[in-house]
């Protein structure tokens, strides 16, 4: 019961800290200060203005078991009058600004600091900003090398797998999809639109739409990749036909593609696409400040992997393997080839005020995650 109030007064704590980004300050100096308590050693990782990861380290860094998690949560939509800071407990649902998404991971990361022993083999802990703008927090640690000689990443983010995978409880994470947005910029006739003599962009887009809803979705362990038309832009000139049109489609891709082998198959299958003589179509992958993130698997028969998956059985019982919808930071983690496990406590609604962590699954990873965690070390 002591350890139970402890997890709920720490799980408080970390909701009543404003993170939303890019405002995740306060609670990477609170995360830094409670890991310099129990013996970690600790820098922020300033990666932009006022923004900072936490970088902590205690044992050997080599070999070292890593755990990750992100500080930041999304802005608190349609709370209404309600404090989005406040923890809220009825029965055994929690809410509050990033409850599920993802303060109750983080707290299962603080859990395992104060209580596990690092004689045998080190723990690394990284703590990045951003994973829900554009992980630039994540991206600057793997590109300083903050990942790097770790023998296993155990991260806590949500797992937000298909609902018919969990087989009544969360199950762990072993692959994400990864993520592309392509741009297509159409070109059509322009001429006066009480004409007949134009072609209209928005009507030739309609095409290019309509053809992307039929290309075939690969799909492999990680279930079917997913498309959808994220963007569709186009306007009229003075009281001319539209002349150019700008559609952004946003692919989730299984491995073992990538953007670029994406793109060649979205390419391929709209080779029949015909435009009318003097209109056209061109598609790039638009540059932005961080990569777009990359699709993993994590081997099942991995060593490393069944070892925590035994673990996981004695303390928990048979875990229900699956991979997740969406892309995370450990995308990202992926980069360094190391197997990555992913748990996290049951819950929902997350971006929403909706938003909601089960009480009894997050206490009882809690109780149980430092204990697995503790042997891993071993």
């Amino acid at each position: 019961m002591e350890r139970d109030s402890e997890a709920l007064s720490l799980l408080r704590k970390l909701i009543s800290i404003n993170s939303v980004f890019p405002q995740e300050r306060a609670l990477a100096e609170f995360c830094s200060a409670y890991l310099k308590r129990y013996g970690f050693s600790v820098r922020l990782q300033k990666f932009a203005p006022n923004r900072f990861n936490v970088i902590a380290q205690k044992g050997s860094r080599k070999g070292a078991v890593l755990l990750s998690a992100h500080l930041d949560t999304v802005p608190p939509y349609n709370y209404g009058k309600r404090d989005p800071l406040r923890m809220e407990m009825r029965g055994d649902t929690i809410r509050g600004l990033g409850s599920w998404d993802m303060k109750s991971g983080l707290s299962l990361v603080l859990l395992c600091a104060k209580y596990c022993d690092t004689s045998e083999r080190g723990m690394r802990i990284v703590l990045t900003a951003d994973e829900e703008n554009i992980s630039e927090g994540t991206w600057a640690a793997q590109k300083s090398g903050e990942y790097r000689n770790c023998s296993v990443a155990i991260c806590h983010e949500i797992p937000d797998a298909p609902q018919d995978a969990s087989k009544g409880k969360p199950p762990i994470i072993l692959g994400r999809r990864g993520r592309a947005v392509y741009r297509f910029t159409v070109t059509g006739i322009g001429a006066h639109g009480a004409g007949s003599t134009g072609v209209s962009a928005i009507d030739l887009g309609n095409i290019i739409v309509r053809a992307l809803s039929k290309i075939p979705m690969p799909t492999g362990k990680l279930g079917p990749s997913r498309l959808f038309v994220r963007r569709f832009s186009s306007e009229s000139r003075s009281l001319s036909v539209p002349t150019e049109a700008v559609i952004d489609a946003d692919v989730h891709y299984v491995p073992p593609h990538t953007p670029q082998s994406f793109l060649a198959h979205i390419k391929r299958h709209l080779r029949s696409v015909k435009f009318p003589a003097g209109c056209n179509w061109s598609v790039e992958i638009p540059k932005r400040k961080t990569p777009y993130l990359p699709s993993y698997e994590t081997d099942e028969k991995n060593a490393t992997v069944r070892r925590f998956l035994s673990l996981y059985c004695s303390h928990i019982g048979k875990p229900a393997i699956s991979y997740g919808l969406t892309v995370a930071d450990e995308n990202i983690l992926s980069v360094e080839k190391m197997p990555i496990i992913t748990l996290g406590p049951a819950g929902g609604e997350a971006h929403s005020s909706k938003e909601w962590v089960s009480k009894s699954d997050f206490l009882r990873l809690a109780a149980k995650v430092p204990l697995i965690v503790q042997e891993m070390l071993c």
